[in-house]
């Protein structure tokens, strides 16, 4: 199930973020989220993929950013000092 994210991705988002990420993994299957259209994000973004990465793993589904993400989401990783997820 694929998860597009878009505009500004922000704490005032993120329960409607949070709920399509839980909605898209309890359906089972891989979960790809794409962030290339992502213009403005805060750490509730990374919050939100990592959490959702670590539920896919626990749950045996894949996880992937796909496409890759809009250069304002690598850039929150590089301050946040993180990597991004990994796919699984």
């Amino acid at each position: 199930m694929t998860v597009r994210l878009e505009g500004s991705v922000t704490l005032p988002s993120a329960a409607e973020v949070r709920t399509r990420l839980l909605e898209a993994l309890a359906r089972g299957g891989p979960l790809i989220v794409d962030c290339a259209a992502v213009e403005e994000a805060d750490l509730s973004l990374v919050q939100l993929l990592v959490a959702a990465r670590r539920h896919a793993a626990r749950s045996g589904a894949g996880f992937r950013l796909e496409p890759p993400p809009s250069p304002a989401v690598v850039a929150l990783f590089e301050r946040a000092g993180l990597p991004l997820p990994d796919p699984t």
